[in-house]
C-alpha cells in the first residue's frame, strides 16, 4: 500500500511545457511490469493524466507536461492510478493497494497558467484624417490580461502607398502597448494606411506568468 503522502509538485504557477511531477511510495519494495499506468488529475476542471516516467525499488514517479491553454487558478486536483495492463506487485505476487486515500497533500498552491495573453478587441488607430510630414500615426494594442514588455525595439508594421514602414515602440501601461510613426516627407497614400503584424524583436510581451502573448492581429 501507498506509504504516507505522495510527493506533489512544488507550490508555484506552472506555464507551457513545465512538467507536474508526482512520486507515488510504497511501505514495501514493488515490481512495476509495463509503462502504461497513469494517475488521473483535474486542471481547472479539465481531466488530464499524468504518465509513467520512472520507477524506483519502492516508487512509481508520474509526470504531466502542462500543455498551452491548460488553466487552474486555485490549485490542481490529484485523482486516483490506474494501472492500465500494466501491474503493480510485491516479490510475492501480491498487487499493489493503488487507494490514495488521506495520501495525497493539499495542491492548492500547485496553480496552472499556460494560456497566452491575446490582443483584445480592435487596436487604436489614428483618427481619419490626411497626415503631413512631421505628424505623428499613434496606434495602441490592447490585451486581455496585463503583461510585462521588456525591450523597447517591438515594433508595428504598416504599408504606406506600397511602402512598407514600421512604427516602433513608443510606450506601455499594464495591458497595453502603444506604437507610433512619424510621417516622412514624400509618404503618400490617398486609399488608407494599412496596419500589418507585430515584430517582438529582442523585446518580451508576457503575463505574469511568463506566458508570451500572441500578436496575432487578424480580426
Amino acid at each position: 500500500s501507498v506509504a504516507g503522502n505522495i510527493a506533489v509538485p512544488a507550490n508555484d504557477t506552472y506555464v507551457a511545457g513545465q512538467a507536474l511531477n508526482f512520486t507515488v511510495t510504497f511501505d514495501e519494495n514493488v515490481t512495476v511490469a509495463g509503462t502504461d499506468s497513469t494517475r488521473c488529475l483535474t486542471i481547472g476542471g479539465t481531466t488530464r493524466s499524468a504518465t509513467f516516467a520512472s520507477s524506483t525499488a519502492n516508487s512509481i514517479t508520474y509526470t504531466y507536461t502542462v500543455q498551452a491553454g491548460d488553466a487552474d487558478a486555485d490549485g490542481i486536483a490529484v485523482g486516483a492510478i490506474s494501472s492500465g495492463t500494466s501491474t503493480i506487485r510485491d516479490a510475492a505476487g501480491n498487487n499493489a493497494n493503488l487507494t490514495l486515500s488521506g495520501h495525497v497533500p493539499a495542491t492548492t498552491g500547485v496553480l496552472v497558467d499556460a494560456v497566452a495573453p491575446a490582443v483584445a478587441g480592435n487596436i487604436s488607430v489614428p483618427a481619419n484624417a490626411t497626415y503631413v510630414a512631421g505628424q505623428t500615426l499613434s496606434f495602441t494594442v490592447t490585451f486581455d490580461e496585463n503583461v510585462t514588455v521588456t525591450g523597447t525595439d517591438s515594433t508595428l508594421g504598416l504599408t504606406i502607398g506600397g511602402t512598407g514602414r514600421s512604427a516602433t515602440f513608443a510606450s506601455s501601461t499594464a495591458n497595453s502597448i502603444t506604437y507610433t510613426y512619424t510621417v516622412q516627407a514624400g509618404d503618400a497614400d490617398a486609399d488608407g494606411i494599412a496596419v500589418g503584424a507585430i515584430s517582438s524583436g529582442t523585446s518580451t510581451i508576457r503575463d505574469a506568468a511568463g506566458n508570451n502573448a500572441t500578436l496575432t492581429l487578424s480580426g
